[in-house]
C-alpha cells in the first residue's frame, strides 16, 4: 500500500494554497498540512447547519412573498411557470430576472420538459444569491412595477423573533451566503469564527423554524472539530507521514494538542 508523503501532498494542493494555511508560530511545515485538513473537517461539520439555512431561507422567502403579494392585491401574468418570479412583464430587476432566465434555460434541456415548468423546480433552481438580492431596497413597498416585498415580509420569513428591517435580513443572510461561498470555493475558514459562525446558523434558523432548528442541532456534529486545532484532527505528529501513520480526518479525532479555536 502506497503512503502520503509531504511531497506528494504539496503536488496535489500547490505551494500557494499550502501558504494560505500557515501561521506564525508552526513548528514545522507539516502544520500548514496539517491545518489544510483541519479546515475541510470544519467545512464538513457545518454543511448541515449550511444547507438548513439556505433550503429553509428560499422556500420562507417564496412562501412569504406569495401572502405579502397576495395580501396587497398583486396580480400577474406568468410566462412558462406559474409564479411571480416569471411574471411577464416581469417584477425583477435585471440581475435576478438574468438568474431565474438560467434557471429556466437549465429547466428547458431536462427530459421531462415542459412538465418540469414547475414553481417548485424553479425555486429550486435559484441560488442563495439569488434570495439575499430580494432583501435589497427596490424590493420594498416604493417601486410601483415590483413585488412590494418590504416590509410586509418580515412578519412572515421570521415568525419567531421581533420585526427586523429589510436591511438588517440582508446583511444577516448575505454573511451566511458569503461565508458558504467561502466553502464552496475551498477557502480557509479556519481563521473565521467558526463556532461564532455555526451559532449564528442556527439562530437564523429559529427565527424562521424551530423545528428545523432542532433537527440541526440534533445532528451537528462533535465540537472536538472546532475546538481540537490543527493537529489534533489530522495529526499525532510529523511521524505521521511515515509508513501507517497519516491519521483519517473521518475517523478517530487525536485530541493531542490543544490548537487554535477558530
Amino acid at each position: 500500500m502506497q503512503h502520503p508523503t509531504l511531497g506528494g501532498i504539496r503536488r496535489a494542493l500547490s505551494e500557494t494554497r499550502i501558504r494560505a494555511y500557515t501561521a506564525p508560530g508552526d513548528q514545522d511545515e507539516y502544520d500548514a498540512i496539517a491545518r489544510y485538513l483541519w479546515n475541510g473537517a470544519l467545512c464538513f461539520a457545518l454543511t448541515p447547519a449550511l444547507h438548513a439555512v439556505e433550503i429553509t431561507f428560499r422556500n420562507a422567502m417564496y412562501e412569504s412573498s406569495v401572502k405579502v403579494m397576495s395580501k396587497k392585491g398583486i396580480s400577474f401574468k406568468h410566462d412558462e411557470v406559474p409564479c411571480w418570479l416569471d411574471a411577464t412583464p416581469t417584477m425583477l430587476l435585471p440581475t435576478e430576472e438574468a438568474r431565474v432566465e438560467e434557471a429556466k434555460e437549465d429547466l428547458r434541456r431536462r427530459r421531462d420538459y415542459p412538465q418540469c415548468m414547475t414553481t417548485d423546480r424553479l425555486i429550486a433552481k435559484l441560488g442563495f444569491g439569488f434570495w439575499t438580492g430580494l432583501c435589497k431596497s427596490p424590493y420594498e413597498q416604493g417601486r410601483k412595477d415590483g413585488p412590494q416585498l418590504w416590509p410586509g415580509l418580515t412578519e412572515y420569513l421570521f415568525p419567531f423573533v421581533d420585526n427586523k428591517s429589510r436591511s438588517e435580513v440582508f446583511h444577516h443572510m448575505r454573511a451566511i451566503r458569503d461565508f458558504r461561498n467561502r466553502i464552496a470555493h475551498h477557502d480557509p475558514i479556519w481563521d473565521h469564527k467558526v463556532v461564532e459562525f455555526e451559532a449564528t446558523l442556527i439562530e437564523k434558523l429559529r427565527w424562521m423554524n424551530q423545528h428545523i432548528a432542532l433537527a440541526v442541532l440534533g445532528m451537528s456534529t462533535d465540537t472536538g472539530y472546532r475546538r481540537c486545532g490543527p493537529r489534533g484532527v489530522a495529526f499525532e505528529s510529523a511521524q505521521d507521514f511515515r509508513p501507517g501513520g497519516l491519521r483519517s480526518v473521518a475517523g478517530k479525532i487525536l485530541v493531542v494538542k490543544s490548537g487554535e479555536v477558530p
